[in-house]
């Protein structure tokens, strides 16, 4: 398989490769007057390996979509140490 990247709105893309499939900043809040909604909510979420978040800001992070997006695809979230804080508040910690 090809590697294959699409985007998911805003900053947010989905990586696709015979090696795994990881979620970039893809569940967010929506962008008042630059963007809309992400492309995928989060309880549609293919199957992925990972979910990386790469900061603690609205239009990279929307933590009940990542929720939603890390139990419908069996991803695992990970992120900058507030990241992880916030999203310990929704997922168990491993």
């Amino acid at each position: 398989m090809p590697l294959k990247i699409t985007s998911m709105g805003n900053a947010g893309v989905f990586i696709e490769s015979e090696d795994g499939r990881i979620y970039i900043d893809a569940f967010f809040h929506p962008v008042p007057d630059v963007g809309g909604r992400p492309f995928l909510r989060g309880a549609d979420a293919e199957k992925a390996d990972l979910i990386l978040v790469t900061h603690n800001h609205y239009d990279h992070l929307h933590p009940e979509e990542t929720r939603d997006a890390a139990l419908a695809s069996g991803a695992v979230v990970a992120g900058p140490a507030k990241v992880v804080h916030v999203m310990a508040k929704h997922l168990p910690v491993e």
